[in-house]
């Protein structure tokens, strides 16, 4: 009984809070996934493995704090309500006995709990897969990096496994209301949520740890340098937030109350982190390949605007007299007209350019033409444009 007493006493963090910091923190992932996305249908034109397991941690993510949630809700209407019956006001009396049909509905929330912490655990576990995944495949060329990042992934995974399991078999969910709930149930599973918890620290340290002997040798520009400092100290922030996630586990094990949303949060939080991390290669393609390319063409289809406006207008006899003269093939001279005051000879194009030097065209000026109409001189390139002087 002390233990539902303790439960509805949650007023650490507001509901409203919790479901929308948990919803934002989750739209970013979704977010950063869509670019993963992106970036890997761009490079291969398909997906990795790695995109599946985010985008499957994510799920699991948002399935973690809305079951949260509806749960939090659950249990305090659960609370009133018998606080109400029993003609009790505060929430730290407790009560002679309370009869065993009030604490049915408070079974069914308590398997809801246990079923919440088993996808708490895989989303943790899911959303660092692909951080794993990344390590092995970046620090490959020494060969105990992939072989410490798969043990890591294959450990984590039978460790979570062996955690969920041993929570759920000490809660009996198909049997009534009894003590076994609240002495064995709820502590057990409080127990499973913190151990998973720990394992997820140290696989933040590794994940921390494992490349900085690699990185610390490299001759990289400042720049570089830069772009490993911040992703170092997002690691380190999520090494913190999985700290904090375990003191409020502990929390929850001393049975003290507002344990469980503070938790969760945390366990959102530190699996968007993981997230971010395993997107950095992504991120990096996208602006190698499609900003920086982006901006190039920007800045050449500027330079070519800017270019057109600069030149004079010319009359509409004077560019179908151009026109003729560029509808000639490549081994005629161009301007064959009497009286041309341009004359250019463009060779024959060779097949191979690699062997055949193209010789450079000759031109002929008719210095009889007035300034102004020298002002008109074209020049025409291989590539068929024409350019003023």
């Amino acid at each position: 009984m002390e233990a539902f007493i303790a439960l509805g006493n949650d007023a650490y963090f507001d509901s409203t809070v919790f479901i929308a910091t948990c919803s934002a923190l989750s739209a970013v992932g979704g977010v950063l996934i869509a670019v993963r996305c992106v970036a890997s249908v761009k490079q291969i034109g398909r997906l990795y493995l790695d995109d599946y397991a985010m985008i499957v941690g994510l799920a699991f993510l948002v399935a973690t704090f809305v079951m949260t949630h509806l749960l939090e809700r659950s249990y305090d209407e659960m609370y009133k309500k018998v606080m109400s019956l029993l003609g009790l006001e505060s929430k730290r009396a407790l009560p002679p006995s309370v009869p065993d049909y009030l604490f049915d509905p408070i079974l069914e929330m308590d398997r809801i709990w246990v079923a919440t912490i088993t996808v708490a655990n895989l989303s943790t576990w899911t959303t660092k897969l692909p951080l794993m995944l990344m390590l092995a495949r970046l620090f490959s060329v020494k060969p105990w990096v992939p072989w410490i990042s798969y043990g890591m992934l294959v450990a984590s995974l039978l460790v979570t496994i062996a955690i969920t399991a041993w929570s759920g078999a000490a809660c009996d969910m198909r049997g009534q209301w009894d003590t076994n709930v609240a002495e064995i149930c709820s502590p057990r599973s409080a127990r499973g949520h913190l151990a998973s918890g720990i394992v997820g620290l140290i696989v933040d340290v590794v994940l921390f740890i494992l490349p900085l002997p690699i990185i610390i040798r490299l001759n990289v520009p400042f720049k570089r340098k830069i772009g490993y400092a911040i992703v170092f100290t997002t690691g380190i922030l999520g090494i913190v937030v999985s700290i904090v996630g375990c003191y409020w586990r502990k929390q929850a094990l001393s049975g003290k109350a507002s344990d469980r949303k503070v938790s969760i949060l945390c366990v959102v939080l530190e699996g968007i982190i993981a997230i971010l991390l395993g997107c950095v290669p992504a991120y990096y393609y996208i602006y190698r390949n499609i900003i920086i390319n982006a901006n190039k063409f920007s800045n050449a289809a500027s330079g070519m605007t800017a270019t057109k406006s600069t030149r004079k207008p010319t009359s509409t006899a004077r560019q179908s007299h151009m026109s003729r003269r560029y509808t000639t093939t490549a081994d005629e001279t161009i301007n064959s007209t009497q009286g041309d005051w341009i004359k250019m000879d463009t060779p024959p194009v060779s097949r191979d350019r690699s062997r055949t030097r193209e010789p450079e065209p000759s031109m002929s000026i008719d210095t009889t033409r007035s300034s102004t109409d020298r002002d008109h001189i074209i020049h025409i390139g291989y590539d068929g444009r024409p350019n003023r002087a």
